[in-house]
This record gives structure tokens, C-alpha cells and sequence, in this order.
């Protein structure tokens, strides 16, 4: 196994409408669907069709919805050997709200997978692969997935939620392990690391010693590692929905990083990758293969080393 992700599955109920609604307002929405995602296996997804070899480990329900998450990962190529199904239980969902603009509104169910608990961290599983994918909001049970990452001699990635918060000491070990740090700007405001943007990547990477970028929406993107700083900005597409844009900007710089692209390439990528799933409904349902990137970044005149 190359690359193991672990983190949470769901299903997420997708409703169309003509605006975001307000307070006490009533609406119909024009279409709906079921995409089957979550952070993780969104990540996974795109990471498979780019071409690299990825299994999940993450708890589901033995309901209809866990049914669709192992069938959706067995249709994309995700292994689901790590998968824990804990009888009895629903598996995560949300809902989703979705404008025209692709702007959207996320709630989540609070159900009994949704929770993540270390004695669910199989350590068999995560010492079969040779690089470690997680999010958190902040739990312990992803912190010991990672401690299990590095002590089996495996790289870290870590796609830091904008809810992230816990206690200092285990926030600090978390960035520690990581030798690639993923988070939006947001999420990267709330942690006492400098001022701006450009600081906090800065300082993020002196302390982890790995890869950090910023994301910042139609900003683009701040990557710092040792005395580097680079900015990139996002490729300009008809954006459909925005599920999913981090979750495949990560699949994309993970691609990267695991091949050993030179720093400035690995954003830019990533940024590719981003763009084309935004152009269509869902997390992952329209991830981008390898080809169609390179084929995406040479019609804008731009070419990567690989």
C-alpha cells in the first residue's frame, strides 16, 4: 500500500438551489443528489485517479450509507482492507446546500461514526503503507494515527480543518509529525503562529520542519519550506461546486510531494487539479486523472518537470 488515508467516510445529500436561504425562508431546490464523500476519501479518490495506489481506514455504520461509501471506494480503486464497520451504528452524513455561484453551506449529522476514537487506529493497517493522509478537527485518534505513522517510518500529511482546536501541547506534537501541512486561511488565523499569511506559513514550517501551504480561496495559495516562500494564485474556471476544491488541492500536492516535483511546481498542480473538480457537482465524482491535468496546465502554457 502506498498511501493509507484515515479519517471519516460519509454520505453527503446535495441540494441545488437558486439562492442560500435566509432565516425562517422556505425554498425548493432545483435538482439534488447523493455524492459520496468526506475530506479523506475525497482526497483518496482524486489521489487514485492520478494514479497512486490508496486504501481507507475510518469507521463506517452497517447502514444503506456505509453500503455506498465501500462501494464507491471499490468503483474508484481505494482499498478497503483499513475499513472498520461498527454494527449497529449510522455512518456519517451531511447536507449540503448549493448555490449557482457553487457557494455553499455544509451540515453536518452528528452520528455515532462521526466521532473518532483511538482504539478504532488499527496499527497493522497504518504500517503497510509508506504515507500517512489524515485530517483533523482536532481528536486523538488521528493524533495516534500519526504517532503510529512515524514510528513505522512513514511521511505525514495533515489537512488541518478550519474547527481545528484542542490542547497546545498536542496541537504542537501534531505539527511536529507533519511533513506536509495543508490548511485554508482560516484555519491558519486560528493558531497563535504570526500575523499574516505569509508569517504564518513561514513560522508553521520552521516549527514542523516539512512542506506548509495557505490556502486563500481566490487568493491562491502561500507555500513556505526552509527559506522558501512562494504564492500562486488560482487558475481562473466556470466554477460548478466548490465540494471537495481543498480535498482535491491536497490529492494534487500529496501527488507532488510523493514524486518529488520541485517545491514551486507542487501548488501550481495542485491548484490544477482543484480547478478542474470545480467545474462539475460533487467531491470526487469528477476527479481528474493524471493526463487530463498535464493537459489542463500545457493549454495555459505551462509545463511541469516531472
Amino acid at each position: 500500500m502506498e498511501i493509507i488515508g484515515y479519517g471519516d467516510a460519509d454520505v453527503d445529500i446535495i441540494l441545488n438551489l437558486d439562492h442560500l436561504p435566509v432565516k425562517d425562508e422556505k425554498i425548493q431546490a432545483s435538482a439534488y443528489s447523493f455524492q459520496k464523500g468526506g475530506m479523506v476519501p475525497n482526497t483518496l479518490v482524486a489521489l487514485s485517479r492520478l494514479g497512486r495506489e490508496v486504501g481507507f481506514h475510518g469507521v463506517i455504520g452497517d447502514d444503506t450509507f456505509g453500503q455506498l461509501v465501500v462501494e464507491n471506494f471499490r468503483e474508484n480503486g481505494v482499498d478497503t482492507g483499513g475499513v472498520v464497520v461498527k454494527h449497529g451504528a449510522h455512518t456519517f452524513f451531511c447536507v449540503l446546500l448549493v448555490n449557482p455561484n457553487g457557494d455553499r453551506v455544509v451540515l453536518s449529522a452528528p452520528t455515532e461514526t462521526h466521532t473518532r476514537h483511538p482504539e478504532d487506529v488499527v496499527e497493522s493497517v497504518i504500517a503497510k503503507a509508506k504515507h500517512l493522509h489524515t485530517t483533523v478537527c482536532f481528536d486523538p485518534a488521528g493524533l495516534r494515527a500519526m504517532r503510529l505513522a512515524k514510528q513505522h517510518g512513514l511521511t505525514v500529511s495533515l489537512d488541518m480543518d478550519a474547527h481545528t482546536s484542542g490542547p497546545e501541547r498536542d496541537l504542537q506534537e501534531m505539527i511536529s509529525l507533519v511533513d506536509l501541512l495543508l490548511l485554508n486561511q482560516l484555519g491558519s488565523a486560528k493558531l497563535n503562529f504570526g500575523e499574516t499569511d505569509e508569517e504564518r506559513a513561514r513560522l508553521l514550517a520552521q516549527e514542523s520542519g516539512g512542506i506548509v501551504c495557505i490556502t486563500m480561496g481566490e487568493k491562491g495559495a502561500i507555500t513556505a519550506y526552509e527559506d522558501q516562500l512562494i504564492h500562486t494564485p488560482v487558475f481562473e474556471v466556470d466554477v460548478v461546486d466548490t465540494t471537495g476544491a481543498g480535498d482535491s488541492f491536497a490529492a494534487g500536492f500529496i501527488h507532488t510531494f510523493l514524486a518529488g516535483w520541485p517545491l514551486e511546481d507542487m501548488p501550481v498542480f495542485a491548484s490544477a487539479v482543484a480547478a478542474l473538480n470545480c467545474q462539475h457537482i460533487g467531491g470526487h465524482t469528477h476527479a481528474p486523472s493524471l493526463d487530463a491535468v498535464l493537459l489542463f496546465l500545457e493549454a495555459r502554457g505551462i509545463s511541469i518537470a516531472q
